[in-house]
């Protein structure tokens, strides 16, 4: 068997909390104009090498205790597979089992004559289940199955983000969708020093 261990420690050169409330803080107070526009642009440059630098930190880290969250993943993969199969299968089955016994009742009632109300089916103790065991509940769960895409009201519609933003893109904004805006914004993008 592979053993996984993982220990770790924080590194020591993370900003702390109050460092980090007062960089927030002079932040908030900046008046960008012509005198500290150079400057600020500067500590544009200087804030995304660090935060460049702490997601390779980070990475360093997170690294090793990923591979071991897979090898661990990969050890119970299989058991687990296996047993959601098999709970699939014998939830199957009892629940064909129960369906059967729903339509013999029916049957039954339905071949004395009477009506199959509900307390009819339940009285019928000639065709009742054998025991099942606590832990086993049998519940009714809503489902849903579109019948005809064309009928479904349109406030029931989910709009494709993804794929408008996509065409945009590709289309530099020049197509036209009904209901749809493409725009462009400014974003400010920043290299390394």
């Amino acid at each position: 068997m592979t053993e996984v261990t993982a220990s770790i420690a924080r590194p020591g050169d993370i900003e702390t909390d109050d460092t980090l409330a007062a960089l927030r803080a002079s932040v908030s107070s900046l008046a960008c104009t012509a005198e500290t526009y150079p400057e600020i642009c500067n500590a544009l440059v200087e804030v995304k090498a660090r935060s460049k630098a702490l997601e390779a930190q980070q990475k360093t880290i997170l690294d090793p205790l990923r591979a071991a969250e897979r090898a661990v993943k990969a050890w119970f993969k299989a058991p687990l597979d296996t047993y959601k199969t098999i709970e699939g299968a014998l939830k199957d089955h009892v629940a064909r089992y129960q369906d059967t016994l729903r339509a013999e009742r029916y049957a039954a009632i339905q071949a004395a004559g009477r009506e199959p109300t509900p307390e009819a089916m339940q009285s019928l103790t000639a065709l009742a289940a054998p025991p099942t065991p606590p832990a086993i509940q049998m519940r009714k769960v809503w489902k849903v199955e579109v019948t005809d895409e064309d009928q479904v009201p349109r406030e029931y519609m989910i709009v494709d983000v993804a794929a408008l933003r996509a065409l945009c893109i590709e289309t530099k904004g020049e197509l036209s969708v009904p209901g749809v805006r493409f725009y462009q914004e400014d974003s400010v993008a920043v290299g390394a020093k």
